[in-house]
């Protein structure tokens, strides 16, 4: 065990920086962890009868690097939620954080920031910063596919992901 005390929890929880769990002092045991609804892991904390659930890749980054400042999130690089390993896990604002989602599933186009348009056109919208940086309609799938892989390279820079 590599035991570090987690943040407001000393003495009850420690996180075990070899295998990315939490163990629980007074039970001498690791706690179960949790899977929601969206694919990301979670555990439940107490102190003074006060039940707190805690998402698993928060604990991690915090274990390695410290308190996360305000506003930030942590990115998954990988987008697999499951996957808690420290080297898949960095820093990012929101908007960062939004620029490395896999395609939705209701996308029709099927290509993340393409639409068809009702004239048989394929448009191209990117976002930075909650303002879009670039959209542009082309003729072809192709085109719209090679033009936005370009400019989500060039806006997205390391959070691109292309779907």
């Amino acid at each position: 065990m590599n035991l570090k005390e987690i943040k407001d929890y000393e003495g009850l929880y420690s996180f075990d920086l070899n295998n990315n769990e939490i163990y629980g002092h007074s039970r001498k045991k690791y706690l179960k962890q949790y899977l929601s609804t969206d694919g990301y892991y979670y555990i439940i904390l107490c102190k003074n009868s006060k039940i707190k659930k805690f998402l698993l890749h928060r604990l991690v980054y915090e274990a390695h690097f410290g308190v996360i400042p305000d506003k930030m999130c942590i990115d998954h690089i990988d987008c697999n939620p499951k996957n808690n390993n420290i080297e898949n896990l960095r820093i990012a604002n929101l908007s960062e954080n939004q620029h490395n989602r896999k395609v939705q599933k209701n996308n029709k186009s099927g290509y993340k920031n393409i639409t068809k348009t009702k004239f048989n056109t394929y448009h191209v919208r990117i976002k930075k910063n909650n303002k879009y940086v670039y959209h542009k309609c082309f003729k072809t799938l192709d085109e719209a596919i090679l033009n936005r892989d370009l400019n989500l390279v060039l806006h997205h820079q390391e959070f691109h992901n292309l779907g």
